[in-house]
């Protein structure tokens, strides 16, 4: 059931909203999301495992409890909330009224490690333990470690993919038991063991500790969602607890045998893992080839943005957020945000998506200056434009950085070039996708450079 899983997010979404005014010591909105948001919630989520309605009802009935909640409660102490208010304005196809604080609440400020907004690469060698995980397209999820070294696993069951033998959903019990992300719904542990670990934490949990084996299934796989009596029967037989049994009487061996047991019924099975990096740079070292034959991949899906209408591919008047603009950051710069909405510069999110979409490797960092930096040694830098090149503007430059580690920019791709100009297809281009021509250089009434192209840059084989 479509509705009950955005029911159950929206309950996510207010706790985590909760623990955010808790550990802020707004203690009057602490408990005020519980009495306005999350109990109504609650009760509405277990109508429905009784007697669901219509999603489009279930929606309707759960974004009114949203709005209204948000009303007693304050803007300020909401925005995970608010978010999950749009998502189902979004389903029942009505314009946004109340916008998210920031691009998407669930992504950081700041990245998970300083590294990451950093010009210098990685350093080389095998990953230490990672520290951060996040999910891009449906069947990626991307690792890092502390030094920013980063690992992509592709394919595979969700389990594997999110080191979550178990499938336990995101929320505050999988943030104490050691999760370093989530996919939108399910937490990613940084290895199988501490995945592993938080089956058997869950269980001992006073959730399931006091129930016998059979409502512990039927809990943890309720009918709504699985074939419980099956969960049952293959736990018993793989396990060798019975029906009846008590978890907190079991002892830990007999307790661990049922996590092995819901392991194995959930599913394992190994994708591919491999740095998250152009497969020709991690099998060659170096000496690698353009890419520009297949320049059209990732220009179609350009052009096709481009294309949509002018609404669709536009930053929205206040209060509205575009959540197309919101999709460019979250799968293409999703480490961390700045903030501000669809306001937000989004021209190198929005290349970074027509490179990812098009099974191409992105920068992973939301400034056009990361494009410069190259710091995976995805690009090949062009002596010149050339078409389906990606064309790297600096604004006011300063001379003393000639890393360009802080500072504006803009990034597009090239669709037509002369001697002194330069026409790029891009995003946040006059607040839309569209093609705009650049001057190479701009200067102002002094002589000074405010402006000029510092890169070409053409994405290496994949």
């Amino acid at each position: 059931m479509a509705a009950i899983e955005e029911v159950r997010d929206a309950i996510e979404a207010a706790q985590a909203d909760r623990e955010t005014a808790q550990a802020a010591g707004h203690m009057a909105a602490f408990r005020a999301i519980f009495i306005h948001i999350v109990e109504p919630l609650n009760a509405q989520e277990q109508r429905m495992l009784l007697d669901p309605g219509p999603d489009t009802t279930e929606y309707a009935l759960a974004l009114r409890v949203l709005d209204d909640g948000m009303v007693a409660v304050g803007a300020a102490h909401t925005p995970r909330c608010a978010a999950r208010a749009a998502a189902l304005r979004a389903l029942l196809g009505q314009r946004p009224v109340t916008p998210p604080a920031t691009v998407n609440p669930d992504i950081p400020p700041e990245p998970p490690v300083p590294s990451l907004d950093r010009p210098e690469p990685p350093p080389a060698g095998v990953p230490g333990r990672f520290v951060a995980a996040r999910r891009t397209l449906p069947k990626i999820v991307i690792y890092v470690d502390a030094e920013g070294r980063e690992v992509l696993r592709e394919g595979g069951s969700r389990s594997w993919r999110n080191n979550n033998p178990g499938n336990i959903r995101k929320g505050s019990f999988t943030e104490n038991a050691g999760a370093i992300g989530d996919d939108g719904a399910f937490a990613i542990f940084p290895d199988e063991e501490t995945g592993f670990a938080a089956i058997v934490a869950l269980l001992r949990t006073p959730s399931y500790a006091p129930l016998s084996l059979r409502d512990a299934i039927f809990r943890y796989a309720p009918p709504s969602e699985n074939q419980s009596d099956h969960y049952l029967a293959f736990v018993i037989q793989h396990s060798g607890v019975g029906r009846e049994h008590v978890l907190r009487d079991i002892g830990a061996a007999a307790l661990k045998r049922v996590a092995r047991a819901i392991r194995d019924m959930e599913g394992w099975t190994p994708g591919a893992e491999r740095p998250n990096a152009p497969a020709s740079v991690v099998m060659s070292g170096g000496g690698v080839s353009g890419a520009a034959a297949a320049a059209q991949e990732w220009m179609a899906v350009a052009e096709r943005e481009a294309a949509l209408p002018e609404r669709d591919r536009s930053a929205w008047p206040d209060p509205g957020e575009n959540p197309r603009i919101l999709e460019y950051f979250r799968v293409a710069a999703a480490w961390f945000e700045p903030g501000d909405g669809d306001e937000t510069d989004w021209c190198a999110a929005f290349v970074n998506w027509c490179l990812i979409q098009s099974g191409h490797v992105g920068t992973d960092h939301p400034g056009a200056r990361s494009f410069f930096w190259n710091r995976k040694g995805q690009f090949l830098r062009l002596p010149g434009p050339v078409k389906g090149a990606i064309g790297v503007i600096r604004r006011s430059p300063p001379t003393v950085d000639d890393a360009w580690e802080s500072g504006h920019g803009h990034v597009g791709f090239v669709t037509s070039f002369t001697t002194t100009q330069v026409t790029l297809l891009g995003g946040n281009q006059t607040r839309t996708v569209r093609r705009q021509t650049y001057p190479m250089e701009e200067r102002d009434a002094q002589g000074r450079v405010t402006s000029r192209f510092v890169a070409f840059l053409m994405p290496v084989m994949n």
